[in-house]
């Protein structure tokens, strides 16, 4: 068990600040917002996890900006949306080209 309890001086540093929750009915255990997990109460634990690749990365996605839509071209109407979304769903999953494409797709990459 972690020798020292949660202090709320914590969520007003810089380096924890907007992540760290304290546990309720638990002084010895923290939460990251980011990673959605528990960790334990040592400040050098939090300061290890703030720098991890899973919680930088965690919150690189949080904070980054959604990608910009390009402006609708004349022309365009709910039918090529509809058409479009047969022709995905019409794609061959055991093609090595249409995989990819599905992927990156369900990836949110177009």
């Amino acid at each position: 068990m972690p020798k020292r309890k949660f202090r709320e001086q914590w969520l007003q540093e810089e380096n924890f600040r907007g992540w760290l929750k304290k546990v309720d009915g638990d002084d010895y255990s923290a939460f990251c917002n980011v990673c959605k997990s528990t960790l334990v109460t040592e400040v050098s634990t939090l300061k290890r996890h703030s720098t991890s690749r899973r919680h930088t990365e965690g919150l690189a996605r949080q904070t980054a900006a959604p990608a910009a839509q390009p402006p609708p071209r004349d022309g365009d109407d709910d039918s090529e949306v509809i058409n479009s979304n047969t022709d995905i769903a019409q794609l061959d999953p055991s093609d090595e080209r249409n995989f990819s494409i599905m992927s990156e797709l369900a990836a949110g990459n177009f």
